[in-house]
């Protein structure tokens, strides 16, 4: 949890408002994809849904996590997961970086932060924090992962869902 949230919920009911915590049930989304389609999510369907939440198209660090998402995407399958990254890039960017790299997830296009921060992301300077939420087959926010790694993130996030 954000340390002025804890500490001064008063300052800013808006966001402690908006933010979710694990256990709660997941609200709707709508976010343009790297095709520029409207992509719904209401509630998973019967199936686990991850959210990944990165900085910025084709960089080190989030060209690795989108990568090992992409090649562990037929595994959360078997699992019933279904896997998003999201980020404040355009559409046009997650297409040229989906192009370049070779990445088979869908990436969606949060331009103003406005999801990323109903999940408790932080949004700093146009970029958000690296941070993952896993939803359950039953809507529920299941796990929060802040400041996650990202060459280390897909692989646990594989293996918690195993778990279950």
């Amino acid at each position: 949890m954000n340390i002025f949230k804890k500490f001064f919920p008063a300052i800013f009911p808006l966001a402690a408002a908006m933010a979710v915590s694990e256990g709660d049930p997941m609200q709707p989304v709508s976010l343009k994809n790297e095709n520029e389609k409207t992509v719904n999510i209401a509630r998973p369907e019967g199936n686990w849904l991850i959210l990944y939440f990165y900085p910025k198209d084709d960089t080190p660090g989030c060209t690795a996590q989108a990568k090992e998402f992409s090649r562990l995407k037929g595994e959360f399958a078997k699992e019933g997961a279904e896997i998003y990254g999201v980020n404040t890039d355009s559409p046009e960017s997650h297409r040229r970086f989906i192009k370049k790299h070779d990445i088979s997830v869908s990436l969606l296009s949060d331009p103003k932060g406005i999801v990323a921060k109903q999940f408790g992301v932080n949004v700093t300077m146009g970029m958000c924090s690296r941070d993952t939420v896993v939803v359950d087959s039953q809507g529920r926010i299941f796990k929060i992962f802040r400041g996650v790694n990202p060459k280390a993130n897909p692989t646990e996030i594989l293996s918690l869902l195993r778990e279950k």
